[in-house]
């Protein structure tokens, strides 16, 4: 790889006091994934109604984005009503890869130039980056203006 574009990808939390064993940890996330699987989703009565509550969670988004996303980030449900795809996956934290150990192996292995955007108004905006970022040989921050955590939808024209 000579080149790596990262957009968000730098939020997973550098430490993380995790004190129960591995095999623990693995049999808890699968149990989490697995009720995730069978929770109920919230419903939509609709794209309008989709597009709605996508506006609300996030008020940075105009109306396209949020219509693309009511179109391709959810599934019609047999009742014909439409649940996002992706909510309930978000609440269950990977049980490893994001210890600091873990990471610091997997960021140090980056050797490519790497170019990161964030966006001003992200609650990353908070964190001390300099431990995330130390480990990387080259890198560019970008901070996106008018764009929350997720800038790539927030400010779209900015990345095209």
């Amino acid at each position: 790889m000579k080149k790596l574009l990262d957009i968000k990808g730098f939020a997973i939390p550098f430490k993380r006091h995790i004190i129960d064993q591995n095999s623990k940890r693995l049999r808890t996330w699968i149990k989490k994934v697995r009720s995730l699987e069978v929770s109920a989703h919230h419903k939509y009565r609709g794209v309008e109604a989709t597009v709605q509550r996508t506006c609300e969670a996030n008020h940075r988004l105009t109306e396209e984005i949020a219509r693309h996303l009511a179109f391709h980030g959810t599934n019609w449900s047999p009742d014909g009503t439409l649940a996002r795809k992706f909510d309930n996956f978000v609440r269950a934290t990977p049980p490893c890869g994001h210890e600091g150990n873990d990471i610091l192996v997997v960021r140090r292995r980056i050797t490519c130039a790497m170019l990161l955007f964030r966006g001003v108004d992200s609650w990353l905006m908070g964190l001390d980056m300099d431990e995330r970022l130390e480990f990387l040989p080259s890198f560019l921050m970008i901070n996106v203006p008018g764009a929350g955590h997720y800038a790539h939808h927030n400010q779209p024209d900015f990345f095209i």
